[in-house]
């Protein structure tokens, strides 16, 4: 696999380095860790995911949310990727402690790419720590990891339209407008597009959410991405 060079990839892995425990991984890699998994495991299947399918969890840190697909899924049919060493190692304690039967497979990334296609992917909370300048790699991998009718979810913290920039860096995520983000994605050869609905964003244990309406039962906002 030839790496594509990223000029903010070394800051990307110098953000996600991990050495820690696994009480301390599930907040390193956003928390809410029982609630995103039944909440990425429900979204998953209510888009069409079945065991026959195969799965990619795009940034799948220490799987705090798709952990659930693991056996739902044909063995072999889960996989996973990120750029933490660290984390994916977490993810396979996380199996063993579980008692999962099936056994994840994980890759590290060294560039946006990753290896073989897949029927679905999931990229959730990728986006809010991608520069802008990258997007277009972003997506240009994910369009490459798609099977011909495969689909792909991808999360983004957005923007609200009406604002003059396209993106905003709030000291810790990015925020994007959904109008841009799929441009850019469309340069990357991936056809993204806003899912509908609105509704509140309920996170336990958060009075106020950093986004406050959602489209899914997922804690940001969704897009559907095609070939």
């Amino acid at each position: 696999m030839t790496a594509v060079a990223i000029n903010h990839w070394p800051d990307y892995q110098k953000r996600w380095a991990f050495n820690g425990t696994s009480e301390e991984a599930a907040v390193f890699s956003g928390g809410n860790v029982g609630y995103e998994a039944r909440m990425q495991h429900d979204f998953m299947i209510a888009q069409g995911l079945r065991p026959t399918h195969s799965f990619l969890d795009y940034g799948c840190g220490a799987l705090r949310g798709t952990v659930r697909l693991v056996d739902y899924l044909e063995d072999g049919n889960f996989n996973g990727s990120d750029i933490s060493v660290g984390l994916l190692k977490e993810a396979m304690l996380e199996c063993v402690r579980l008692k999962s039967k099936h056994i994840p497979i994980l890759q590290l990334m060294d560039s946006f790419e990753v290896a073989d296609q897949y029927d679905y992917i999931l990229c959730n909370s990728v986006t809010v720590h991608v520069h802008p300048d990258d997007i277009q790699d972003l997506c240009k991998a994910l369009s490459k990891a798609l099977k011909t009718t495969g689909k792909c979810y991808v999360s983004i913290h957005p923007l609200d339209e009406t604002e003059q920039q396209e993106s905003r860096w709030d000291g810790y995520r990015w925020w994007y407008k959904r109008s841009w983000f799929a441009k850019e994605a469309a340069k990357g050869q991936l056809n993204i597009s806003d899912m509908p609905g609105r509704t509140p964003n309920r996170v336990p244990g958060q009075r106020h959410p950093v986004i406050p309406y959602v489209n899914t039962n997922m804690t940001e906002w969704m897009m559907e991405g095609t070939l």
